[in-house]
């Protein structure tokens, strides 16, 4: 599973920076709006609808209010919701931009926050999972290489070919060469399944013994070779 690992952490780490960096953009515009923002009451004076394709409508406030030099100003909100969370006449406190009194949101959690925990949690979490999935496979990488410099090989006898269904890549799930040997460690009988490849070797393995290479100090340890049946790009 070591390319799928790294092909999704690749895919899903910087589509998380990404989002982090965005979320990141929207709290320092935040707070440098807060900082040298100027505050003044304001009133809601409508309500605007919007539609979406599958018929469900959310609700952003139209708020109006007066600067310090006694102008009166208005805008939209850039945060709907469903149900409306103001209704027309509210009262809100804003917060506007003093070099440009169009700048201005109001100043409440949802409206200051919602954008930076929304995209800065979602690109936390993408960001994390992405460079978990990346150090899985290099962890595996370098398990196998140790296995292949000093693990212990044993030969195992053949069982099956197998789908892995819980994979899928495009539709298609890859598949798992299961054998079984005795373990010198444990001297059980047991049963050892490769990392998942993208043909069936069976033919080709026929009945003959698959080369195991086993970590004596950990038996849940091994790597099962396929080297002679199966090259790396039909790894999956």
């Amino acid at each position: 599973m070591g390319k799928v690992l790294l092909g999704i952490g690749a895919i899903f780490t910087p589509i998380g920076l990404i989002f982090a960096a965005i979320g990141g953009w929207f709290f320092v515009q935040d707070r440098q709006l807060a900082a040298d923002g100027l505050r003044a009451e304001g009133y809601v004076i409508e309500v605007v609808v919007s539609r979406d394709s599958d018929g469900s409508s959310s609700y952003k406030p139209v708020v109006e209010f007066t600067d310090a030099e006694g102008r009166t100003h208005r805008f939209t909100s850039s945060i709907s919701s469903s149900p409306p969370a103001h209704s027309p006449g509210e009262r809100v406190e804003v917060i506007y931009s003093p070099a440009d009194p169009n700048e201005a949101m109001i100043d409440s959690f949802i409206d200051r926050h919602l954008f930076p925990l929304v995209f800065g949690g979602l690109g936390a979490l993408f960001a994390c999972i992405g460079i978990a999935l990346i150090l899985v496979h290099l962890r595996r990488q370098r398990a196998v290489a140790e296995l292949l410099a000093s693990g212990v090989p044993i030969d195992a006898q053949f069982l099956e070919c197998l789908r892995d269904t819980s994979i899928s890549i495009n539709r298609r799930n890859p598949f798992r060469v299961a054998c079984q040997a005795v373990h010198p460690a444990t001297g059980r009988l047991e049963r050892f399944e490769s990392d998942p490849i993208w043909i069936d070797p069976s033919e080709l393995i026929g009945d003959g013994k698959i080369r195991v290479l086993v970590d004596p100090r950990r038996p849940k340890l091994n790597f099962v070779d396929l080297s002679p049946w199966v090259d790396d790009s039909q790894r999956a």
